[in-house]
């Protein structure tokens, strides 16, 4: 009852009628329940005016005295505890950063507040105040360089900052050694840090525990949603239905699914290195023969945020991305590389792009979409490129370069099995295992001369080839016929994309109007360089097709004539070694070599 008396004198000093607080008369109350505790308390006294009166007065009175004892929390009391006049006589640094080039190009809003924190910084009072935002784009995980941020470590260390303004805890740091190391810093020299949130001083210690809360959070928030990302990610990809940047070739349809680039041009392109690989055997010889025919190759641009195919004359790495791609063998692969961190001078430092085995990829699915090449084809190619790094295929069998010796790269030594190497003197050549005594200072294991050896396995691959001699005289005969074409359909196809290019600046320039010189004249002078480009590109065609045109005709007769006679052919000075080789490497996967000192002979063991 005193409660609910309480109650309604607090209420009466907001609503003044004084009849509401009197006690109505006995008769009008409520009858308590007998046997109840409440019926053993004493009644209350009526409440007359004076009493009413005294009652207001001293909870009045109460109230004044708790308003003057009780703490300030507000904005107001912060900022006049904390921000003190000695640091407004310092610097203040706005921090500006955003993790990614995309955030700094589309999170204009973002970045818009945190250089308003200058403006939040003058009210507080602070006359000088400096932005850096050097961080724009980069990563606060802690494995990428932040300038900006070494910079206010710097500032922050020669003690003439007074205030650190940040948005949030992750702007300035997501791991926790960037973050409380500034924090101690702070503390050193009396810094104090402000968001919108308040100020923080990291030497209360309140503060403290507050802020490394926050930088734990912050870290926290990171871990899990790059977890979350990757996961579902990887998720996707397993299912060959996530997006990412195609090769120059191949494109995203509406449906989900990769199909060729429909330029004809394109595909053509793409074709054409893959087949000159096939018949050359080596990625360096299909770019000289691109050089030498002047074969522009496409390749993938990006100008406001989409993709576009411009031509090039290629180099070496736009011809071993093209045979080294498995997307043009028709397979879904993700995860091909990765991330490795290494710790330089006590800072963690990422590097990305690096090569994973096949056997490690995330995702590989065979026949996923339409490719160029079969996934045989593509497996064969790999094989070639690996015998032909002969610096990355020391224990392996490497792949000739063209020289005299036909089984250099396939011989390996029997007692250590190491591949045997080839020793070109004034008058013989030998095949001798040296690797042992280079590297370890071991004696020489074996050594013998490269003429009868050499003959004696041409023997046993020319009885292995003879009856295919005919029918590969003949594919001959189809290739030599193709290679004369290749070249000019390349060149065909340019002149036909360059005179698609003519007529198109030729209507742009009929519909703008005549009056308008400025853009007429420019108009103009597009339209004229395209006609120079389609008269340059028609006179390489005429040649090509003179060229082409004038070469000798190898007849089939003389072809099948050559292949029932194939041993003279092969022992021809004029024989190409290099494709002798070649063949060799199709035949033959390695030869073990030893030698029988008693008897003077060398023992060969063909693997094919």
């Amino acid at each position: 009852m005193a409660c609910i008396r309480l109650r309604n004198a607090i209420s009466h000093l907001e609503t003044p009628p004084p009849h509401s607080l009197r006690m109505q008369p006995r008769s009008q109350t409520k009858q308590r329940p007998a046997g109840r505790f409440c019926d053993r308390l004493p009644m209350p006294l009526p409440l007359t005016a004076d009493r009413e009166a005294k009652l207001q007065k001293a909870i009045v009175e109460r109230l004044s005295t708790w308003r003057s004892t009780t703490p300030k929390f507000p904005e107001e009391a912060n900022v006049t505890n904390k921000l003190t006049p000695e640091h407004l006589q310092r610097r203040a640094i706005i921090y500006v950063r955003q993790s990614s080039v995309i955030q700094v190009l589309q999170n204009r809003e973002s970045q818009l507040r945190q250089y308003n924190l200058a403006g939040y910084a003058r009210e507080l009072g602070f006359v000088e105040v400096e932005t850096i935002d050097e961080d724009l784009g980069r990563s606060a995980s802690g494995l990428v360089d932040r300038p900006g941020f070494q910079r206010l470590v710097s500032e922050i260390c020669e003690g003439q900052i007074g205030a650190v303004f940040c948005l949030e805890a992750s702007r300035l740091a997501r791991n926790g050694r960037d973050w409380h190391h500034l924090i101690e810093l702070c503390g050193l020299v009396g810094a104090v840090l402000i968001d919108p949130e308040g100020i923080y001083d990291p030497r209360v210690i309140n503060d403290r525990l507050v802020l490394g809360l926050r930088g734990t959070m912050s870290e926290f928030e990171l871990g899990l949603l790059r977890q979350r990302s990757v996961e579902a990610i990887r998720q996707k990809a397993k299912r060959g239905e996530l997006h990412f940047i195609l090769p120059v070739g191949l494109c995203w349809v509406t449906a989900g699914k990769i199909e060729l680039n429909p330029d004809i041009r394109v595909q053509n392109a793409i074709h054409l290195v893959l087949q000159k690989f096939q018949q050359l055997g080596s990625a360096r010889q299909v770019l000289l023969w691109c050089r030498e025919q002047q074969i522009t190759l496409p390749a993938l641009g990006y100008s406001e945020g989409a993709a576009h195919v411009y031509w090039k004359l290629p180099v070496y790495s736009t011809i071993l991305a093209i045979l080294e791609n498995p997307l043009y063998a028709g397979a879904y692969a993700f995860g091909k590389t990765e991330a490795r961190t290494k710790v330089v001078a006590g800072r963690p430092q990422q590097t990305s792009g690096h090569p994973k085995p096949r056997e490690q990829w995330t995702v590989l699915i065979l026949d996923h979409h339409p490719g160029y090449i079969s996934w045989e084809q593509f497996e064969q190619n790999q094989k070639a490129l690996a015998e032909n790094a002969h610096r990355h295929s020391r224990l392996g069998r490497q792949s000739g370069r063209g020289g005299p010796s036909l089984l250099v790269g396939l011989l390996r030594c029997r007692r250590c099995g190491r591949m045997l190497q080839v020793h070109y003197g004034h008058r013989s050549i030998r095949y001798r295992c040296m690797s042992g005594n280079i590297k370890q200072g071991l004696p020489m294991c074996i050594a013998f001369g490269q003429v009868r050896v050499d003959r004696a396995v041409s023997r046993e691959v020319l009885q292995a080839i003879q009856p295919l001699a005919i029918e590969a005289a003949l594919e001959a005969a189809d290739q030599v016929q193709r290679g004369q074409h290749e070249g000019t359909r390349a060149l065909q196809l340019e002149l036909e994309q360059a005179r698609y290019e003519a007529r198109l600046a030729a209507r742009r320039y009929e519909a703008i109007d005549p009056e308008n010189r400025l853009v007429a004249g420019e108009l103009e002078s597009r339209w004229n360089r395209a006609l120079l480009r389609v008269r340059e590109l028609e006179n390489r065609v005429s040649q090509a097709e003179q060229k082409s045109a004038s070469a000798p005709v190898v007849s089939r007769e003389d072809l099948l004539a050559l292949a029932e006679d194939l041993p003279s052919v092969w022992e021809s000075p004029s024989s190409d070694p290099s494709l002798k080789q070649k063949i060799m490497r199709i035949l033959i996967e390695e030869i073990v070599a030893d030698v029988d000192d008693g008897a003077q002979e060398v023992a060969l063991v063909m693997h094919d």
